[in-house]
């Protein structure tokens, strides 16, 4: 279907005025809200680990027409931004380290940053990543850092391929240490498993969810569901409170729980988007809250 710049300018007002009626009902909504405006939109938002009472964000633009992409480190208790140049818009911190900061760029390459050895405005417009992990031919989206392992990274990639990284390597460079090709598309989103510290789930534009042991020397999955949506499957989370439990999310507008001890059919099936869904997210502090966002705003 064509969008004509007519529609595109009526979707763009429907959006506005969608905005006013939240912004000025917002107050009744929460009981604090802080919002600042971005120069450039942003693919992803992680919260950095902390047990200060200022919280920290981390944001990545996704900048057009060549523009120079940024991350943002974000404290919530003050107006500040600190920024370092990346090449990237896909952004990962590491839970065992929050100050090391993995970034998909629109090539191949995974770049990893540590933020604490660069300055927060760069003078000069550089781009020194600490590591470039290179092993895929094409850009993507799915990055997971192992919560259980510190330094281990795997990414999934347009070129159909799984990689999974080392960086605490002293080179500046870091090769693929293992390489899975068992998808026949994109590889949309990957996950490690909150509990076992070798197995990860992988999705992607074949539909189908893959589980993986990163120790089994044959790059065989252990478990396949060839038609788990009846489209693109965009997201994968496991749960960290049940260590069977896992959701995926689809552009067929559903999501799906699923026990991998069976995965013949999923367990439940919800319900709610009107259309694909994008990303999904267990709650920390409890093993029954799900949330989800999509291209439905």
């Amino acid at each position: 279907m064509i969008e004509t710049a007519d529609g595109s300018d009526m979707q763009m007002k429907v959006i506005h005025e969608e905005y006013k009626i939240w912004k000025k009902n917002a107050p009744f909504l929460y009981d604090l809200i802080m919002t600042h405006a971005l120069e450039w939109p942003s693919l992803t938002i992680q919260q950095r680990s902390s047990e200060n009472v200022a919280q920290k964000l981390v944001l990545g633009t996704h900048t057009s027409n060549g523009e120079q992409n940024y991350l943002m480190i974000a404290s919530i208790k003050l107006p500040d931004l600190d920024m370092d140049m990346t090449k990237g818009e896909v952004n990962r911190c590491m839970p065992q380290n929050p100050f090391i900061l993995a970034t998909k760029s629109p090539s191949s390459e995974v770049h990893v940053f540590d933020v604490s050895k660069h300055p927060s405005v760069p003078k000069d417009g550089s781009f020194r990543p600490e590591h470039q992990c290179t092993g895929h031919t094409k850009e993507g989206y799915g990055l997971s850092w192992n919560p259980h392992i510190a330094g281990q990274l795997l990414s999934g990639s347009d070129d159909g391929s799984i990689c999974l990284w080392d960086i605490n390597q002293a080179c500046m460079k870091i090769a693929a240490l293992s390489t899975w090709q068992d998808h026949v598309d994109v590889v949309e989103d990957v996950s490690w498993h909150a509990h076992n510290p070798h197995v990860f789930g992988s999705v992607g534009d074949d539909r189908q969810l893959l589980l993986w042991d990163a120790r089994n020397k044959q790059q065989d999955p252990f478990a396949r569901v060839t038609a788990a949506h009846c489209a693109d499957i965009n997201a994968i989370a496991f749960n960290q409170h049940h260590e069977f439990l896992l959701a995926t999310g689809s552009a067929d507008e559903t999501i799906k729980v699923w026990d991998i001890r069976n995965t013949s059919e999923a367990i439940h099936t919800l319900s709610g988007h009107t259309k694909e869904v994008f990303q999904l997210q267990w709650a920390p502090f409890s093993a029954s809250i799900l949330s989800s966002c999509g291209a439905d705003r």
